[in-house]
C-alpha cells in the first residue's frame, strides 16, 4: 500500500514551502541577532505534525485493510 499520488504531491509542496520558509527565517534570525527566538521552532513543529498526521492516518487505514484482507482470504501472516 502507498499514499495516493496527489497526496504525495501536496505533501512535497507543503513541506517544501515550510522548509524553504524555515531556511529563510533561520538565515535572517542568525544574521540579525544572537538572541534565542522560540518562534524558530514553529516550522519544525509544523513539519513534524505533517509527518505524524500523514503516517498516523495511513498506518491506521493500512492495518485495518490488512486485517480485513486476512479475514476475507482466511490467511495467516508468516513472519520471515
Amino acid at each position: 500500500m502507498r499514499l495516493h499520488v496527489l497526496v504525495l504531491v501536496f505533501l512535497c509542496l507543503w513541506c517544501g514551502g515550510i522548509g524553504l520558509g524555515y531556511i529563510a527565517f533561520l538565515t535572517k534570525a542568525f544574521s540579525s541577532s544572537s538572541e534565542y527566538n522560540p518562534a524558530a521552532l514553529t516550522p519544525f513543529g509544523m513539519l513534524l505534525f505533517a509527518y505524524a498526521l500523514t503516517m498516523g492516518g495511513f498506518k491506521f487505514e493500512s492495518n485495518k485493510s490488512k486485517k480485513y484482507l486476512l479475514t476475507l482470504l482466511e490467511a495467516e501472516l508468516i513472519d520471515t
